[in-house]
């Protein structure tokens, strides 16, 4: 028997995501060996890390998140110090993108290139006929020779897709976490400079996981009780009406025939083109009607010149048209907006102000000033790490700039300085997810619709503070939201 303990790292804002990736691994090993081999799946968030490993392991997974390397340092000494040596495979985000600044960290580690699960049945096959030949297993980096080498690429195939293990329901339900299905992977565009999900999935090409697979799950998280879905989809369309069209279908007829429950809710994805589709847009409304909470659109900007340079699947036309359409839907939206990047002008901020004013969107509750991170395998870093060479951040999994224009650096510290984001964390984390009820989702929107607006006056202040060459004094707004916060504490 192979022994595998695979190990989530947990999210660094302290909200309990449900951890799919080792979710869907454990799935496919255990499908793939049954028996013959010993899965066990640990998270950060509900185990901790563990005071020692008892079994022997003979393959050590760790999901590296954003954030974590300090949890996955402490792993791996721990690991270090055992009197066996197991197989360690790092994966997620921070190994599929970082894996040259891991390996000089750690040369004994296997780094597992974005999708990971047929990977391991690959290794474990090797294992078991006593022939593993490493350089012949897919997505990998690691040393060999005195230099990093990495193996072909090669995408999961997902008509041969494993639901996932969904051992951590009772610790999602208890803890107000967030559950959640693929419903695809990639995305139709897959254009965005800052994006680099062509180089996570090794493919240019949206990949659909089965509608009855999906439907199934649903039924399970819901007999579980679980009531608000999560789809990580970046892009659950993906381009295809008909099966958009079929997969409210099904749930719709699930729902009436009470195989899903009538206050199951779900959370996805779109593109801002997606919206100004007609026969789209009249099936998000439909989908409203049975449960569609929550949609997620990538504006990104207000800018002309911001937009051209993300290189998104819009313009800033149809970025108002789309603003002003949602508006006709019953469900929430959560805005993707990236206000600052490294060549943003004072002219171009001052363009996003009046864009966010315009259609009010610090009443929305979506994070809408933050700052464009230039992450590996993308467009961005190709520029700017052309112009000069940028210190990279492993634990943040981005390279480290200063704006060009000296007046944008000055108002993005600034506004930094403040340090709302904790909040904003905190407030969402309690909405995003399960809740009792959902009045009691809305009040926590409320609450978090408060502080964005407090941080758009604050960002407001900054830029004519800094543009006039006045006297900046925020206190009163701040003072305003430690009042409010301090009360909202008091009654919970």
């Amino acid at each position: 028997m192979i022994k595998i303990l695979l190990y989530d790292t947990g999210d660094s804002r302290n909200e309990n995501n449900e951890p799919l990736g080792i979710e869907v691994i454990g799935a496919k090993i255990l499908n793939e060996f049954n028996s013959k081999v010993n899965v066990k799946l640990l998270w950060y968030n509900r185990d901790g890390v563990p005071k020692k490993i008892e079994d022997n392991f003979d393959i050590i997974g760790i999901s590296l998140n954003i954030g974590r390397m300090e949890i996955f340092d402490h792993i791996y000494k721990m690991i270090k110090t055992l009197n066996y040596k197991p197989m360690i495979f790092v994966g997620n985000v921070v190994a599929t993108y970082g894996y040259e600044y891991l390996l000089k960290i750690y040369k004994d580690i296997f780094c597992m290139i974005g999708e990971g699960e047929e990977v391991y049945v690959q290794i474990i096959k090797d294992l078991f006929q006593k022939n593993l030949k490493i350089e012949k297993i897919n997505n990998l980096a690691f040393w060999n020779g005195g230099k990093i080498i990495t193996t072909k690429r090669k995408s999961a195939d997902l008509k041969n897709y494993i639901k996932p293990l969904r051992v951590f329901n009772d610790f999602l339900i208890k803890n107000k976490g967030i559950a959640r299905i693929e419903g695809s992977r990639g995305c139709s565009w897959g254009k965005c400079n800052f994006c680099c999900v062509e180089y996570k999935y090794n493919s240019t090409f949206w990949r659909e996981i089965a509608i009855k697979q999906i439907i199934e799950q649903i039924q399970e998280l819901a007999y579980a009780g679980i009531k608000s879905i999560y789809f990580t989809d970046e892009d659950f369309i993906g381009n295809n009406v008909l099966r958009l069209e079929k997969m409210i279908e099904e749930i719709e007829r699930e729902k009436n025939n009470n195989k899903i429950l009538k206050d199951v809710n779900f959370f996805i994805s779109v593109k801002p083109i997606d919206i100004l589709d007609e026969k789209i847009f009249k099936l998000l409304q439909r989908f409203s009607d049975i449960g569609l909470r929550e949609i997620f659109i990538g504006i990104e900007s207000g800018s002309t010149e911001q937009l051209k340079r993300y290189n998104k699947c819009a313009t800033k036309n149809i970025n108002e048209k789309v603003m002003k359409k949602v508006k006709k839907i019953k469900t929430d939206i959560d805005l993707g907006y990236i206000l600052f990047d490294p060549e943003m002008t004072v002219e171009e901020l001052e363009e996003n102000i009046k864009f966010i004013e315009d259609f009010e969107i610090y009443n929305w509750g979506s994070n809408f000033i933050k700052r464009l991170r230039i992450q590996t395998d993308t467009e961005f870093e190709k520029k700017f790490c052309a112009e000069k060479e940028l210190e990279f951040d492993l634990n943040n999994l981005e390279y480290k700039y200063v704006f060009k224009d000296s007046k944008i650096q000055k108002i993005y510290e600034l506004y930094k300085n403040i340090n709302l984001d904790a909040y904003a964390y905190q407030l969402q984390n309690a909405y995003r997810g399960e809740v009792d009820t959902e009045k009691m989702r809305q009040e926590q929107k409320e609450k978090i619709v408060t502080l964005r607006r407090i941080q758009f006056l604050c960002l407001k202040k900054i830029y004519r503070s800094v543009i006039n060459d006045e006297e900046l004094c925020l206190d009163g707004i701040l003072n305003e939201f430690q009042n409010k916060w301090i009360s909202w504490n008091r009654k919970e």
